[in-house]
């Protein structure tokens, strides 16, 4: 990770380049600790890019213990009564970006 920090905030979603922490899998399996990581991000000033990551990984983490259900049902009532096509052509635009909305297909 130090050897690619410098391009974190520009390239961290590039799939073809190495240019990602790499430290998933170790957070994942509690061979790192959420804390000890941001604490080294920040003595060493690495990307701002990188700490707000690793806070939005946790947030969903404990999104999800308040929320267990979340993965098949709304957290907000209101969207409970969300209209969605079962429409295979509608998927298939909306997965080649072709909806015909910019926003969403951006």
């Amino acid at each position: 990770f130090d050897d690619n920090v410098e391009h974190y905030d520009r390239e961290s979603s590039r799939a073809d380049h190495h240019w990602t922490s790499e430290l998933s899998p170790y957070l994942y399996w509690g061979q790192l600790s959420p804390r000890t990581v941001l604490h080294e991000a920040v003595l060493a000033n690495i990307a701002p890019k990188f700490r707000r990551k690793l806070a939005w990984r946790d947030l969903s983490y404990w999104l999800y213990t308040l929320f267990p259900h979340m993965h098949s049902t709304a957290i907000r009532p209101a969207y409970s009564k969300q209209w969605w096509s079962s429409d295979k052509e509608h998927l298939k635009a909306w997965q080649n970006g072709k909806t015909g909305y910019p926003l969403v297909d951006a």
